[in-house]
């Protein structure tokens, strides 16, 4: 029977080393949230009474350890969306925050799915909706500078 209180008997089953991984995630956010501190937020979103983190995949995944880390710092709600369609809650004070990797299949479709509807289009235009996309990143964001950017514009949108 495996030991879940031994360290080394969990490291023996990590073969990617994921503990490691995640034994860095408080000195990756802490980084994070210093560095977001002088980024601009685009018009608007001082006037925000919600953000919405929309996000599929695994880009919902750095979205939701990006929610939980500033749920209690907060002033506002923050919520995880992962649905193709958006919720009938947005509203004009919604801030909403598109969280998506280039280099992937699912963020492509989330692409091919704006293309095809008005209702996407129309919120993506509003002044208080922000799509920052790292291209380059991985469906994992598996690079630490990609993770570090998710980081930086979660925490800064969050702040302010």
């Amino acid at each position: 029977m495996l030991n879940l209180d031994s360290a080394a008997a969990l490291a023996g089953l990590d073969s990617s080393n994921y503990l490691s991984l995640i034994d860095s995630y408080s000195a990756q956010l802490d980084a994070g949230w210093r560095l977001a501190a002088g980024l601009p937020l685009p018009a608007g979103a001082e006037r925000a009474d919600l953000v919405l983190l929309a996000a599929v995949g695994d880009a919902a995944l750095a979205a939701d350890i990006a929610r939980h880390c500033v749920l209690f710092r907060s002033r506002l709600p923050v919520v995880l969306w992962q649905d193709s369609s958006l919720p009938a809650f947005i509203g004009p004070r919604t801030f909403v925050v598109v969280v998506a990797s280039g280099d992937d299949l699912t963020a492509a479709e989330f692409r091919n799915l704006v293309d095809s509807s008005p209702d996407w289009q129309q919120q993506l235009r509003q002044p208080r909706v922000r799509v920052d996309e790292l291209k380059q990143a991985n469906h994992t964001f598996s690079r630490r500078e990609w993770r570090e950017q998710v980081e930086r514009w979660t925490i800064n949108w969050v702040r302010e």
